[in-house]
C-alpha cells in the first residue's frame, strides 16, 4: 500500500469513522524488507488496528482511532510548493513546482498537509482556475495567494485542508464545497482581503475549525457558508464577521465544542448563534442573529440586536429584539428592548427575566406590542429605570420588581400581577396640555424642556421640533425627544414624531408655552397670568 514520494497521501481507513477494522499479518510477513516487518510510507492512517506477530510502521498522517502500530510519523520533509501552468486540477503533478519563478522542476509534487503552496504571479497568465475533482481532499500547512495574482482567479472543487495558515489574494473567487482548518500550532492567521469565502454547497458549506491550534483573523472575515468551531483557539482580533450561521450545522441542532472563543470588540452578523461553552470572551462585542441565539447557560455577553428564540440563560449589556421572539432561560439584562413593529415577546412559564436599568416594550399608537407568558406566567423583574409604558397587550406577567403601569392604550389580557393598567379614552397624549401663566427660570431645566416622552416612542423614533408662527425661529429646533426652550422663550411649539415601524406610523401635536405678564404695584412688581382677574 506504500505510494511514491510526491504522489498524495492516499488514505487507509476502515469503512466506518470511528469504528476500527483490523489487519492481521503474521510475524513473518514483510513488504518487501525484513521478515516481520510490515511498513508502509506516505498514507494516512485512520481506525485501523493490527495485530497477527508483524510489526506495523507507517510514514504520513495519523488521523486517530489506530491500535498495535509499532509507529505512525511524519514523512518527508515539508515543501514549499508553486502553482503553475494556470488553468488545472490539484492532483496534476505538473502544476505543481519548487521554483517561485514559475519554472518546472524536476518532480513535481502534490502536497501533503506539511508542505506550504503559494500562487503568485507566474502561476498563470491572467485569471486561472485551480480546482479539485479527485476523491482526495485537497491539503497544505500554509496556503498563500499573493497580490501577484489576478483578480477574478478562482479555487473551487471538493473540500480543502489547511493545516496551517491562509492568506488571499484581494479579488479572487472563493468556492470549495467545505474547508477544514486542522492546524495544531498557535499563531495561524487567515487574511481573506475582502474575499468571500463561498462555497460551492451555497449556505450548507462549512468552515470547519477541526485542529488544536489557534487561529487570529487579520481582517474582515465574510463567509455565506455556515462556520463550525469545534476545538482550538479563536480569535477575531477585533473584526467584522459575516457568516450563515455559527456552530448551527445543517441539522440546526447546535454543535458541542471544547474551543476558545475571542469576539471581543467586533461585530458579528449571523442567521444562527451557538457557542456551548463558557470559554468566550465578548467584551464590547456585537451579535446580529436573526433566528436563533443559542449559548452555554451563564456566559455574560455584551449587545446582541435580532430576533427569533433565546434558549439559555445569560447575562447581557443591552438586546434589542427586531422580530418575534421567544425567551426560555432566565436572563439578566442591562437593556431590554422589543422594537415597536406590532411584535410579540414570549416568555416561557415560571422564567424570569432582569432589567437593571431600562425596559422598552411600547408598541405605536398605529399597532400594539404584545408581551405574554407563553401558556400560564412568567416573571419580568424591573429594578430601575422607567416603569409606565403604554400600546401594549400584555398576558400572564408578574412584576416581581418594581410595579408597572401600563397606559390607556395598553390592553390587560389577563393573569398579570403587580401591574397597573390604566383606564380611559384611547389616543396618543402626546405633548401634554398648554403651559399657561408659565415661568422659564435659569437653573432649573424643569422649566424650560418640553418633552415628547408621551408619545412612547422606541428606539427608531425619530423627532422634529419646530415653532409655530415665530418668524425669529424658523425651522427645525431639535431632533431629540426633548427641546430646550430656555434661549428660544415662549410661543407654540410642534412636535413631528415618526415611529419608523414596518407600518407607517406619525403623529404631531402642538403646545402653548405662555408667560406670565409682570404688572406694577404699589408693594412691588408681581407677576400675573394674561387675562387672570
Amino acid at each position: 500500500y506504500s505510494t511514491p514520494d510526491c504522489t498524495g497521501l492516499p488514505i487507509l481507513s476502515s469503512t466506518t469513522i470511528g469504528s476500527r477494522a483490523t489487519i492481521s499479518m503474521p510475524s513473518t510477513a514483510s513488504s518487501g524488507g525484513a521478515p516481520g516487518v510490515v511498513a508502509i510510507t506516505n498514507v494516512r492512517v485512520r481506525d485501523i488496528n493490527v495485530t497477527g506477530g508483524a510489526s506495523f510502521t507507517a510514514t504520513g498522517i495519523d488521523l486517530g482511532n489506530n491500535s498495535g502500530w509499532t509507529s505512525i510519523s511524519v514523512g518527508s520533509p515539508p515543501k514549499t510548493l508553486y502553482w503553475i501552468g494556470g488553468n488545472g486540477e490539484w492532483t496534476d503533478v505538473n502544476h505543481w513546482t519548487t521554483n517561485a519563478d514559475g519554472t518546472a522542476s524536476g518532480t513535481g509534487c502534490i502536497p501533503t498537509r506539511f508542505d506550504n503552496v503559494v500562487f503568485n504571479q507566474f502561476s498563470g497568465s491572467g485569471t486561472f482556475t485551480v480546482t479539485n475533482t479527485s476523491a482526495v481532499n485537497s491539503e497544505c500547512h500554509d496556503m498563500t495567494w499573493t497580490n501577484g495574482v489576478v483578480a477574478g482567479t478562482r479555487f473551487t472543487g471538493n473540500p480543502v485542508e489547511i493545516s496551517g495558515s491562509l492568506r488571499m489574494a484581494p479579488g479572487m473567487i472563493w468556492n470549495p464545497s467545505h474547508v477544514y482548518f486542522m492546524s495544531v500550532d498557535a499563531g495561524e492567521t487567515i487574511e481573506t482581503n475582502n474575499v468571500n469565502l463561498a462555497s460551492s454547497n451555497g449556505g450548507n458549506g462549512t468552515i470547519q475549525f477541526l485542529g488544536t491550534g489557534a487561529w487570529t483573523f487579520s481582517d474582515n472575515f465574510t463567509t455565506t457558508s455556515r462556520i463550525l468551531l469545534y476545538t482550538g483557539n479563536l480569535n477575531t482580533n477585533a473584526k467584522n464577521v459575516t457568516a450563515n450561521t455559527f456552530n448551527y450545522p445543517q441539522s440546526g441542532i447546535p454543535i458541542n465544542t471544547t474551543a476558545t472563543l475571542n469576539i471581543s470588540n467586533s461585530v458579528i452578523r449571523v442567521a444562527n448563534w451557538s457557542f456551548n461553552n463558557t470559554s468566550i470572551n465578548t467584551t464590547n462585542s456585537h451579535i446580529y442573529a436573526n433566528g436563533r441565539f443559542h449559548s452555554a447557560n451563564g456566559v455574560v455577553y455584551n449587545n446582541v440586536t435580532g430576533f427569533g428564540s433565546f434558549t439559555s440563560s445569560n447575562t447581557f449589556n443591552e438586546v434589542v429584539l427586531t422580530g418575534n421572539t421567544t425567551m426560555d432561560g432566565n436572563n439578566t439584562f442591562k437593556k431590554l428592548t422589543l422594537t415597536a413593529n406590532q411584535y410579540t415577546l414570549t416568555l416561557a412559564d415560571n422564567t424570569t427575566q432582569t432589567v437593571q436599568e431600562e425596559l422598552f416594550i411600547n408598541g405605536t399608537p398605529c399597532v400594539n406590542s404584545t408581551v405574554t407568558a407563553s401558556s400560564s406566567v412568567a416573571n419580568i423583574n424591573v429594578l430601575a429605570g422607567r416603569t409606565d409604558f403604554d400600546f401594549v397587550n400584555v398576558k400572564g406577567i408578574n412584576a416581581s420588581g418594581l410595579p408597572l403601569i401600563f397606559e390607556r392604550n395598553s390592553v390587560d389580557n389577563g393573569g398579570n400581577t403587580n401591574i397597573t393598567f390604566k383606564t380611559g379614552p384611547g389616543g396618543a397624549i402626546g405633548l401634554g396640555a398648554d403651559l399657561t401663566c408659565h415661568e422659564i427660570i435659569a437653573g432649573d431645566p424643569a422649566s424650560y424642556t418640553l418633552s415628547a416622552a408621551g408619545f412612547y416612542g422606541g428606539i427608531s423614533t425619530t423627532y422634529s421640533w419646530t415653532k409655530v408662527g415665530d418668524p425669529a425661529h424658523t425651522g427645525v429646533l431639535g431632533t431629540g425627544s426633548t427641546l430646550d426652550i430656555s434661549t428660544i422663550g415662549y410661543g407654540t411649539y410642534r412636535v413631528a414624531v415618526d415611529y419608523h415601524g414596518s407600518i407607517a406610523c406619525l403623529r404631531t401635536d402642538d403646545i402653548i408655552v405662555s408667560q406670565k405678564t409682570a404688572v406694577p404695584t404699589a408693594a412691588a412688581t408681581q407677576k400675573i397670568c394674561n387675562n387672570s382677574q
